[in-house]
């Protein structure tokens, strides 16, 4: 699938059609600060994932090893591109999401993570 459209991709990978906002290329340096920033999530007052796991070494150690797996993944990228959808997100609502077309070589990954009740 790589060199396809975005809008494309997307709607393969998750099977149902969805309204892509926008795109932007983008470097693996603010592709991992994403990933980074959503794990790091602290919530607000209302909604929280448990603080008492984000401060803990355990999730210190899972979170470096996540960044490091998606570090190793995104190092030989051709094209690094984000998106966003602005209609049908399948999680929705989300609190926080980031979502990316990865194209490496012929194929094309598709990377969603986001925070829904």
């Amino acid at each position: 699938m790589a060199g396809h459209s975005v809008v494309d991709t997307v709607n393969i990978a998750l099977g149902t059609t969805v309204v892509v906002g926008g795109t932007n290329s983008t470097d693996r340096v603010a592709f991992l600060a994403s990933i980074q920033e959503a794990l790091e999530y602290a919530g607000d007052e209302g909604s929280f994932p448990n603080r008492a796991f984000l401060a803990s070494e355990e999730f210190q150690k899972k979170k470096e090893e996540v960044l490091r797996f998606f570090d190793e993944f995104a190092r030989d990228a051709d094209h690094l591109i984000s998106f966003w959808l602005k209609e049908r997100h399948p999680f929705y609502p989300v609190f926080w999401d980031f979502a990316f077309v990865i194209e490496k070589g012929a194929d094309s990954y598709v990377l969603i993570g986001s925070s829904s009740d």
